[in-house]
């Protein structure tokens, strides 16, 4: 296992826990109350600055061919111009303080948007019980942004099928559960330490992600 000095932030074990961190944010978006209509909607954003802001581009990228809408991610301050009441705007922030995605959903609200929140609290919680708008949970327990990448996409996806956005995000959040828990499984330190080696290896260096179309370039996000 890796030492607490190389690792200080456990992130070796959050990459191990992704597969629960999945589930649970599959279940708590399921669960959650509230939801807008999706019922005219012709557009999606989703606003969120860094890890919290990958959520969008992997959702974005999963459904480039199956989405009956656009979906757009922000990462300024400013709302994009044709955020209207027939929007579907998502607000991505762990800490729920990020001031641009605030900003950004701020005025979403003034225009009369669908707002949905991802947020383990902050302004943006406040910001969400002022309007309306429904809050999925994200686990306080997850170290930082960059180690819930599930936390941030999964909810997103279920909730564009619970709003007829999307659809066979169960089935494939279920199959991701397996394929996880299975590479794990088989990838975990002291059973197949292949991983451990590759990171030796380019530990000192600067790795350079590449891949082609939608899905390649979830690889270099990830």
């Amino acid at each position: 296992m890796v030492s607490n000095h190389v690792d200080s932030l456990d992130m070796l074990g959050a990459a191990l826990g992704l597969a629960e961190q999945v589930e649970r944010a599959a279940a708590s978006s399921w669960a959650v109350d509230g939801l807008p209509s999706g019922d005219g909607v012709t557009s999606v954003l989703v606003a969120g600055m860094g890890g919290s802001g990958i959520g969008g581009d992997a959702a974005a990228a999963l459904l480039v061919g199956s989405s009956p809408v656009p979906i757009v991610v922000s990462k300024h301050y400013e709302c994009p111009g044709f955020v209207g009441p027939d929007t579907l705007v998502f607000a991505n922030s762990f800490s729920g303080n990020t001031e641009e995605t605030l900003s950004t959903v701020n005025q979403a609200a003034e225009r009369g948007a669908r707002i949905v929140v991802v947020a383990s609290g902050g302004r943006l919680v406040d910001l969400a019980e002022r309007v309306g708008a429904p809050v999925v949970p994200v686990d306080p327990a997850i170290p930082m942004p960059r180690a819930g990448i599930g936390a941030v996409t999964v909810p997103l996806l279920v909730v564009l099928e619970r709003l007829g956005l999307a659809s066979g995000v169960d089935d494939a959040v279920e199959a991701a559960v397996r394929q996880l828990r299975r590479r794990r499984d088989e990838l975990a330190p002291g059973v197949d330490d292949s991983a451990s080696r590759l990171a030796r290896r380019i530990g000192r260096t600067i790795p350079l992600v590449y891949g082609g179309g939608p899905l390649g370039e979830v690889a270099a996000w990830r």
